[in-house]
């Protein structure tokens, strides 16, 4: 795919997540309105890997979910490290990223995702020869829409999505140098997709549901 036609499928997509999370919003406002909340115990705490997804590579993660009314939330925090494998240009800095999430999806096993976050990211570009010059930034990660797989009340864990990637902020005085020298888009937009596969632990005997919204303590 080019570039112009990536950048155009990255705003299609964000187009898409503005237009997604309004409509089923609405929509699932008025069906959570006529189904009775759910009492069963239900996992809270998943582990799981991702193949690309917020880390663009790999990453190890936690994620933490409750209920809301009828519907769920949860959010999730992960990393990743790629050690300096060296090309033929000359050393490459190594890798490392910090995804945050944030997930919303109604309350059943499978389950349609939406979802906002951050990645702090290092070392994802670097200048060819010169592992010093490294870009360090943070990047907004827009999930339009997901598939979301939680057996209940716990175990097997399954997330595949679509993901838009923005470079939001860069830290590195360097890079951003670099980048003013070689008239490089500053901001860049790129598309990216993800699958993550992980366990949910199964609730102790004592939790049932936390009528209250938010974490239960």
């Amino acid at each position: 795919m080019s570039t112009q036609g990536s950048v155009w499928f990255a705003r299609a997509m964000i187009r898409g997540h503005i237009c997604a999370l309004g409509s089923f919003v609405i929509t699932w406002t008025g069906a959570f309105s006529q189904r009775p909340v759910d009492t069963a115990a239900y996992g809270r705490h998943t582990v799981f890997a991702s193949a690309l997804g917020n880390s663009a590579f790999y990453s190890l993660n936690y994620d933490r979910r409750w209920r809301t009314g009828r519907s769920m939330m949860s959010w999730s925090v992960g990393g990743s490290y790629l050690p300096d494998v060296g090309e033929s240009g000359g050393p490459v800095a190594p890798k490392y990223s910090i995804p945050i999430q944030w997930n919303w999806f109604p309350g059943r096993k499978h389950h349609i995702e939406l979802g906002a976050g951050v990645t702090l990211a290092s070392g994802w570009y670097a200048q060819s020869g010169d592992p010093t010059i490294i870009s360090r930034a943070a990047y907004v990660t827009l999930k339009p829409v997901g598939y979301r797989f939680q057996a209940e009340p716990g175990r097997f864990f399954l997330r595949a999505y679509p993901l838009v990637f923005i470079k939001a902020i860069e830290f590195d005085p360097a890079w951003v140098e670099l980048t003013n020298e070689t008239g490089e888009n500053k901001h860049p937009i790129f598309p990216w997709v993800g699958i993550d596969l992980g366990y949910t632990f199964r609730p102790k005997r004592s939790e049932g549901l936390d009528r209250r919204s938010g974490p239960a303590r």
